[in-house]
């Protein structure tokens, strides 16, 4: 007749099986610590288009508000040499970063090819900002400018 052996296990073999299955549990919750989602912190990609402080220009001899961009506008922007009479307005927009630099440049609406080339450079003239805010917190602002052609 068969009989069955009892299995006993030494001091020895059940710690090691402790150990093996607290180093397994350990292997996940690590992990999980390191990687996992955490409500403090922040996400650097976002970029707001709704903030609660906008952000400002920075020149040497002003401070622009968002709501002052046009007179600075007015100020930089040249009217092309070889200029067709394009009337109309071109759309750029840009992001300003947490640390008041711009990138992400791009044409949303282009006009006549002299009169994008030169918008962008008045944009190109836009390097120092103040960031926009939310909670009180530094943020990446997306800003779109419309710059208008008109003859006078």
């Amino acid at each position: 007749m068969w009989q069955a052996k009892q299995a006993t296990l030494t001091t020895f073999e059940l710690m090691k099986i402790k150990f093996s299955q607290i180093l397994s549990l350990w292997i996940i919750i690590i992990p999980c610590i390191l990687y996992g989602q955490n409500k403090n912190n922040t996400n650097d990609t976002i970029v707001y288009t709704e903030v609660d402080y906008w952000p400002e220009l920075v020149t040497p001899a002003k401070t622009y508000k968002f709501s002052e961009l046009k007179e600075f506008v007015k100020l930089k922007l040249e009217y092309p040499v070889n200029g067709d009479d394009c009337i109309g307005s071109v759309f750029i927009s840009f992001i300003v970063e947490k640390d008041g630099t711009i990138s992400n440049k791009e044409y949303l609406k282009k006009l006549c090819p002299g009169f994008d080339e030169n918008a962008m450079k008045v944009v190109d003239k836009m390097t120092t900002w103040i960031p926009g805010k939310k909670n009180n917190k530094a943020i990446r602002t997306k800003i779109i400018i419309p710059i208008k052609w008109h003859l006078e």
